[in-house]
């Protein structure tokens, strides 16, 4: 099984240069918890992940004014992305070993093209499954 077999295709996203209030009602409007950035509407390069505890943690806590703040000043941006073609197997590792509940999925050029959740695995393997027992895994340890 491959990412493309699970990822929600087309996800909400946002740029740098949105305010983060923007992005936090796109949350609460997409009932996510993490938004992927990406560098422009067309291309969809992606360039960072603002979850929501970056929103506690780097906007909340540090008393910003979310409509003045960028997105870009308080997302994340090393974020781990997998292809499309990637084994599946392979990207639950990786979720699991850096401790992520999301995975960006990006074409060859690094272009945005949808996301896995822990919920996504979760609605999307069988309980059977090998996988399916490393995802289980990881929501008792989260």
């Amino acid at each position: 099984m491959n990412c493309s077999q699970v990822m929600t295709t087309n996800p909400v996203f946002c740029q740098p240069m949105d305010s983060v209030s923007h992005a936090a009602h796109l949350m609460r409007q997409n009932d996510v918890g993490a938004i992927p950035v990406v560098s422009d509407w067309r291309g969809k390069k992606l360039v960072g992940l603002l979850t929501d505890r970056d929103l506690a943690v780097r906007v909340v806590a540090e008393a910003l004014d979310a409509d003045a703040t960028s997105v870009a000043t308080v997302m994340t941006t090393i974020v781990m992305a997998c292809r499309a073609n990637d084994d599946l197997s392979s990207a639950i590792k990786a979720m699991d070993s850096e401790g992520v509940r999301r995975m960006p999925i990006v074409d060859e050029e690094d272009c945005l093209v949808g996301i896995i959740t822990d919920a996504d695995l979760e609605v999307s393997l069988d309980e059977r499954d090998t996988v399916s027992r490393l995802v289980r895994q990881m929501s008792r340890a989260a």
